[in-house]
């Protein structure tokens, strides 16, 4: 009988010391589990800010290339009147080219019309020296 009570005490010894080492454990990793939930919090939180942040990047990206779009058109507008108005430009120096050699030519006419004119007067003009 008391090799029993001396087994069954040993065996209660043992398994006190492995609740002990049950609870130890069990405490560890309680506080590594909360330290790892603190870590998944923090990490949320991370990523919250990240897509909040990437959200704004996308918004202001889009409203760039909406700009970009916008003042793409604005250019190939202006280079369409720019265009125009050089051709305009273009079409009134040829005007102008036309009119001064029209011109050119209607002056010497007229000189050699004078010249001609006044050929005749001298000619019936008497000459009082």
């Amino acid at each position: 009988r008391r090799s029993e009570i001396d087994s069954l005490k040993s065996r209660l010894h043992w398994l006190e010391e492995c609740l002990d080492a049950a609870i130890k454990e069990k405490a560890t990793l309680q506080t590594s589990s909360e330290g790892l939930v603190l870590k998944v919090e923090k990490s949320d939180g991370q990523i919250s800010r990240l897509q909040e942040e990437l959200l704004t990047v996308s918004d202001r990206e889009q409203e760039a290339r909406h700009r970009v779009n916008k003042l793409e058109n604005a250019l190939e507008k202006a280079a369409v009147k720019h265009a125009n108005q050089q051709a305009l430009i273009e079409q009134q120096e040829q005007e102008l080219a036309r009119m001064k050699l029209r011109h050119s030519l209607e002056l010497r006419e007229l000189q050699r019309r004078a010249v001609g004119v006044m050929g005749t007067v001298a000619d019936t003009v008497p000459d009082i020296t």
